[in-house]
């Protein structure tokens, strides 16, 4: 049995401990009652996250949504300003292209109203071989020869008929002396200007640009409106392109060497009117490659040395806007006389032709980026003139030739020039380098660069450090290249859509 006293005592101690208690939590049942009636009003308290989730707090989420909103209201602002930007390159480059420097003769060539149907049933070019009349009478009969985005080409009688078409490609010059105003395709005017009108019989041998043969505006017919016609004559030995093709499949095997010593004249001819094109003229082709070079001549090798070019749509001024546009720099990558590109292409397409009629590609890739024969440094020659901004002459390159010596071929700069590639690469369609099949000294692993230096090329080993630049350079490069052509194709349907 407990005493009376015990009981007591452990009473007392209880009252105390409760009272201590009381009083200990009275201030915080007070604050519980206020966090209470605050979560009443405004809402749930949010649950204290640990350092490592404190983006998902309230005052985090609040700078999130600020920079969302931010980049939304710039990427509003800069889209609009880009899709003008390029659009206005688009307009650069469908900008007339202007014919300032030419003679009298040559003036009246493009005045003349040959093209007119109804004033007169005399064609630009009439003889044995051709009629307007005829041509017309017999459209039935017309051969497709292709087909592209500017127009459709047929073939009859000997002669290649181009019809255009305006919905991808609008006419970028008007007819003069024509009011009121009328555009045709500039295709027309320049070749009347550097081509002249095809004499009957056959060609001059000293003619470097594809003549005229006639061209005209069709009479409406009941299911189509009027359309421009452009005739040439036929070349039944093809372009370039087939050239090569057809000397690679011969029983002869050829090499970069020998190719070079048989038609290196044909491509200083061309040369010759580039420069008299640049220099007599002011202008510039734009669009030199395998397929806009033709051959003249009879069906077999002496014949197919005389080329032709063709294909002057593309034909500007030095001074047209286009040639100042980010499209011609930055989208097709090309140089900024538009001169220098030119002759560079000219060389690139003959450098193409080279490799793709030879039997032994490997050697002859090794020879071209070891600059080991004539034809490689000629190309690495003129290649280094125009990345180190000096002047590139298409009369200097032409007048330099094999009998200039390897002196001509030396770039003037004694400083050390640098060619990057990915072991040996060559030209594709475009004209731009791409990887291939390395050579046995240089393994397609082994990145490597051409160096020029103290007269001669050679390959190099690229460093560690030269590899990270130029990862880094191609990938901005490509994600810059991505984004502008994105931006490009918008601007094309807006000038579609909105027009002019």
């Amino acid at each position: 049995m407990i005493p009376l006293k015990s009981c007591e005592a452990a009473l007392e101690r209880y009252r105390w401990a409760r009272l201590v208690f009381t009083i200990l939590s009275q201030p915080l049942s007070i604050f519980w009652r206020q966090d209470l009636s605050m979560s009443k009003e405004k809402g749930p308290v949010p649950w204290n996250r640990r350092s490592w989730t404190r983006i998902n707090q309230p005052w985090s989420k609040k700078w999130v949504k600020a920079m969302v909103l931010l980049t939304l209201v710039l990427g509003s602002l800069h889209g609009p300003s880009m899709v003008y930007t390029h659009r206005k390159a688009l307009l650069d480059k469908f900008t007339a292209t202007t014919f300032d420097h030419l003679a009298p003769k040559e003036k009246q060539s493009l005045t003349r109203k040959l093209w007119k149907w109804e004033d007169s049933t005399e064609s630009a070019v009439d003889g044995p071989l051709y009629l307007r009349q005829d041509i017309w009478a017999h459209r039935h009969e017309w051969k497709p020869l292709g087909s592209g985005s500017e127009g459709e080409a047929f073939t009859y009688n000997n002669t290649v008929i181009k019809i255009y078409k305006t919905a991808h490609h609008p006419f970028r010059n008007c007819v003069p002396a024509i009011v009121p105003e009328m555009r045709w395709p500039t295709e027309i005017a320049a070749t009347l200007v550097l081509g002249g009108m095809a004499v009957p019989q056959s060609f001059q041998q000293d003619t470097a640009f594809l003549p005229v043969t006639d061209y005209f505006l069709s009479p409406a017919t009941e299911t189509q409106s009027p359309k421009w016609h452009f005739l040439t004559q036929f070349l039944p030995m093809g372009n370039l392109a087939k050239l090569s093709k057809r000397l690679h499949d011969s029983d002869h095997s050829y090499n970069g060497l020998e190719l070079d010593m048989i038609f290196r004249a044909s491509m200083e001819r061309l040369l010759q009117a580039l420069g008299r094109m640049h220099e007599k003229y002011d202008l510039c082709h734009d669009d030199i490659k395998l397929d806009n070079i033709w051959l003249s001549g009879s069906e077999d090798l002496e014949g197919a040395k005389h080329w032709i070019l063709a294909d002057l749509g593309n034909v500007r001024e030095l001074s047209h806007p286009y040639h100042f546009s980010m499209l011609w720099s930055k989208l097709n990558n090309n140089l900024p006389d538009c001169r220098a590109n030119d002759v560079l292409r000219l060389l690139k397409a003959y450098v193409r032709f080279l490799r793709e009629a030879v039997d032994d590609v490997a050697t002859f890739d090794m020879q071209f980026f070891q600059a080991q024969e004539p034809w490689a440094q000629l190309f690495w020659s003129t290649w280094d003139a125009a990345q180190t901004q000096r002047p590139v002459s298409a009369s200097a390159d032409a007048d330099g030739g094999l009998a200039a010596g390897p002196e001509w071929l030396v770039p003037e700069s004694s400083a050390a020039c640098t060619c990057w590639g990915k072991a040996v690469e060559y030209l594709d369609t475009n004209n731009n380098f791409v990887p291939a099949t390395a050579s046995p000294d240089t393994p397609t692993t082994m990145p490597v660069k051409l160096v020029y230096h103290d007269g001669h090329y050679h390959t190099a080993q690229v460093t560690h450090e030269d590899g990270q630049n130029e990862h880094q350079g191609g990938l901005w490069q490509k994600t810059s290249e991505v984004w502008d052509q994105i931006l490009y194709g918008i601007g094309s349907v807006y000038f579609k859509l909105c027009g002019r």
